[in-house]
């Protein structure tokens, strides 16, 4: 499944390294991220307060080709 994971600071990077290890998770992303969250997910830079770019980034990677392609996008399951 793809993760996408809001914030900056040092919860955000232990939620990261914690769901990183999951055999669950392909992709994982942080917006915005910090220095050290980018050795265990992608940064987007995207702030978290920024809803429709991040309705459209989740919309955008759930239409690819992932693990999450077979479900519904993150706005029709009211995340």
């Amino acid at each position: 499944m793809n993760i996408l994971i809001l914030g900056s600071g040092g919860r955000e990077h232990a939620f990261a390294v914690k769901l990183h290890s999951s055999p669950l998770c392909d992709q994982l992303y942080i917006a915005p991220g910090n220095g050290g969250t980018h050795l265990v997910a992608t940064n987007v830079a995207i702030s978290p307060t920024d809803f429709p770019a991040l309705k459209a980034f989740c919309t955008r990677k759930t239409d690819c080709n992932g693990g999450s392609r077979s479900r519904r996008p993150f706005s029709k399951r009211g995340i």
